[in-house]
């Protein structure tokens, strides 16, 4: 497989090569970043040489990083294992990018100025701090909001069920929101398909929760929607549940083998400081949390987006004689930055979606072929969703 891609103003074209099997007709091509994901199906009729092309938005993911990535992944079907059958990947990355030279006296005279500046501001605030201190006997002041600094940037799990393409986009992007916004890595399955790819699915979620659980303030954040609840009544003897979007995924159901890994821990009282359960409250419901997760503070987001985030920095929001605030995260201002913005228009285009069509959720299930295998038929094609990342 090669891949060759050249660059526009605001996206790029991703052409994927690659030859075609004998025994295989049909191929799902598909392309992925941290905020971009599309696929397509292809037919090999007689041709042993096939091209598929992307056309691929850069201007959401600039906001994140200057280093943009992208995964290739090529998935034949043959008769035989059908939707299970190996895949072929590529990772492609660009160059980074080059300073110009002749701007850097004046950038590094802009800097000192601003650096110096800055300096003789601290210094004056502390002499005119220390001149207007209040009496050893005055009274303790009243609490009052102070900033909260982190030492070192924390890690977490987001675990989460594919309940529609648009919900998925709304995952990303505050996942996006977390790692820009806040200062947070956050490992998800999309975002890690290399990795996922070499260990398997189930190996994937235990070496990270192993990591999270060596680690003395990591966490795993369970984020909760309709799918979420349906899969865990099915691990619990309902009617099994396979979401079109697990089977349009190149890492297909990882939510129930996550379900399967947490829950025990989740239950012990010593490691319930390690677990943050949460939904989007314009879209999901407290309905959508399994029974298992009651034991847990349930958050609303973003109404309660600070406490959470708070919960991952371990930081007591009351404390004698102040209180900690985080500046940027509000459910009024977390949307003025751009990461936030991306994120309120993704939970909103969901929400419009569900108010569109109110049975969304059993129009997304897959139903149960006879011999008990969840799939497509050999003569159907598999219909793969674009997200719509700019929502």
């Amino acid at each position: 497989m090669t891949v060759s891609v050249s660059w526009g103003a605001i996206s790029l074209a991703a052409t994927v090569c690659f030859n075609t099997s004998q025994f295989s007709d049909g191929y799902t091509v598909a392309v992925q970043s941290a905020v971009y994901q599309d696929s397509k199906n292809v037919s090999k009729g007689k041709s042993t040489w096939l091209n598929v092309t992307f056309e691929v938005d850069i201007r959401n993911h600039i906001q994140i990083s200057p280093k943009y990535e992208l995964l290739f992944v090529v998935r034949p079907f043959f008769p035989g294992c059908k939707n299970k059958c190996l895949t072929v990947q590529k990772k492609w990355e660009n160059r980074p990018l080059v300073v110009d030279q002749s701007k850097q006296p004046r950038a590094l005279l802009i800097f000192v100025t601003l650096a110096l500046s800055i300096f003789a501001g601290c210094i004056s605030y502390y002499q005119w701090k220390s001149s207007h201190k209040a009496p050893s006997t005055a009274s303790p002041p009243d609490p009052t909001p102070d900033a909260v600094e982190v030492a070192k940037r924390k890690t977490v799990l987001l675990i989460y069920s594919p309940d529609h393409p648009l919900y998925t986009v709304a995952v990303l992007k505050l996942c996006s929101f977390l790692m820009a916004q806040c200062g947070t890595d956050v490992v998800l399955d999309l975002l890690d398909l290399t990795r996922l790819g070499q260990l398997g699915g189930l190996r994937w979620l235990d070496w990270h929760r192993e990591r999270i659980e060596r680690s003395p303030s990591d966490k795993i954040l369970i984020l909760c929607s309709p799918g979420v609840q349906a899969k865990w009544r099915a691990m619990c003897g309902a009617k099994p549940v396979v979401l079109r979007e697990d089977l349009c995924s190149p890492v297909g159901d990882m939510l129930s083998p996550a379900l399967g890994l947490i829950v025990p821990g989740l239950v012990r009282s010593g490691s319930l400081r390690r677990y943050i359960v949460a939904y989007f409250a314009d879209v999901c419901s407290e309905e959508d949390i399994p029974a298992p997760f009651n034991v847990a503070v349930r958050y609303k987001l973003m109404e309660q987006f600070e406490e959470v985030l708070l919960r991952i920095l371990e930081v007591e929001k009351q404390q004698p004689g102040r209180v900690y605030r985080v500046q940027g995260v509000g459910q009024h201002e977390y949307s003025l930055c751009p990461s936030g913005e991306a994120l309120r228009g993704a939970v909103e285009a969901f929400r419009a979606h569900q108010q569109k069509n109110p049975h969304w959720f059993q129009d997304e299930l897959v139903q149960e072929e006879a011999e008990g295998d969840v799939g497509l038929d050999a003569g159907r094609t598999l219909e793969i969703r674009t997200l719509d990342t700019q929502a």
